[in-house]
């Protein structure tokens, strides 16, 4: 309550409403783990049912050449490949997200947001998925009495592999991603990204020295990282040329 020259009048705050419970923008969909795979999945389902449309007869050349087998064997490429896809999403996955919760725990819990927000591993997330859609999708769509659906079958085929190249490629970027020079050097890119972005640059730049060491060479590096090895020999090589 509060009396001003016109009279008493009551001041009540403004309390905020509930906020929305799903926010959908730029940043929340970079951080989903799920949207662009999912995505990924309906393209695929979409392009499948497509593909099944077309079913060329016996006598084109070009269909004998995608696929010269039946029926039978169509969709036993189409189940081993959406069982062998399945496996390793789960099993690869699994293995991974154990992995980052114990190096979280000993290092940053920012690695599962990295995870999660990092577009390589939701681009092989995505490949595997739709790989699987076009396997489940063309299985369905099998008939004996009808000509085999040769795109698809070759769809799956070409996915198969890709899938093997994207899950081997997939290892060995969380391999790397656990490593310590690359999670530091990560996080420094993350907070200089975040301060360009918070606190722009002045129209005529800010440049900061840091100070050199005294009776010393600063040795400049050419990239970020750790010290892994020293090997003194060039060294001492070098500075028996300068006495």
């Amino acid at each position: 309550m509060s009396n001003t020259g016109h009279g008493s009048s009551t001041f009540r705050p403004r309390h905020p409403g509930p906020e929305p419970r799903f926010r959908i923008n730029r940043e929340s969909l970079r951080a989903s783990l799920w949207f662009w795979p999912a995505c990924a999945s309906l393209a695929a389902l979409l392009l499948s049912l497509l593909l099944l449309q077309v079913r060329p007869g016996e006598e084109a050349e070009w269909a004998q050449w995608i696929w010269p087998s039946g029926v039978a064997a169509a969709s036993s490429l189409l189940q081993t490949v959406a069982t062998s896809v399945m496996t390793a999403v789960t099993v690869t996955f699994s293995l991974t997200v154990v992995a980052l919760q114990l190096a979280s725990q000993q290092f940053s819990p920012r690695l599962l947001r990295d995870f999660a927000r990092d577009t390589r591993t939701q681009t092989v997330l995505g490949v595997l998925l739709g790989t699987f859609m076009v396997s489940m999708t063309g299985l369905h769509g099998m008939d004996p009495n009808r000509p085999v659906p040769v795109l698809v079958v070759g769809l799956v085929y070409v996915l198969g592999i890709a899938s093997g190249v994207v899950l081997l490629l997939f290892i060995g970027h969380i391999t790397r991603s656990l490593r310590v020079d690359t999670m530091m050097l990560n996080s420094h890119q993350g907070c200089l990204a975040v301060m360009d972005e918070t606190y722009p640059a002045s129209e005529t730049g800010e440049v900061q020295y840091f100070p050199e060491p005294g009776g010393g060479t600063a040795v400049p590096a050419r990239r970020s990282g750790i010290i892994q090895a020293v090997r003194p020999t060039p060294w001492w090589t070098c500075s028996a040329g300068t006495d």
